[in-house]
């Protein structure tokens, strides 16, 4: 199980916000106690059971951890497309957009 010690009082905004990722801290909660259930058992495997598992396992957790990425990155592009020109800097964008609206004009 997982435990995060903070400094500062639990107040009602720290609550809230703690309750905001309550379902990370029950997947890394679940992982543990995977992690210690394999353990437990690790005698009563074969060292063949036990390699498989830790291999499918990472294997199965890395995939989903890529597709996880891939979503973030995704958003990040969506929404730094979505910015005005000022903020982001990306004056070409703003010259692109432009000269396709000209071409779409054209035909």
């Amino acid at each position: 199980m997982l435990i995060i010690v903070k400094d500062s009082p639990l107040t009602e905004n720290i609550k809230a916000e703690t309750y905001k990722y309550s379902a990370w801290f029950k997947i890394m909660n679940r992982i543990s106690n995977l992690i210690q259930e394999l353990e437990q058992i690790d005698n009563h495997l074969t060292q063949y059971d036990t390699e498989l598992i830790r291999i499918d396992t990472t294997e199965q957790i890395n995939t989903i951890l890529d597709r996880i990425e891939e979503t973030i990155q995704y958003a990040k592009d969506i929404t730094w497309k979505e910015k005005p020109f000022w903020q982001t800097g990306d004056i070409e964008r703003v010259i692109d957009g432009e000269t396709r609206r000209k071409l779409k004009r054209l035909k």
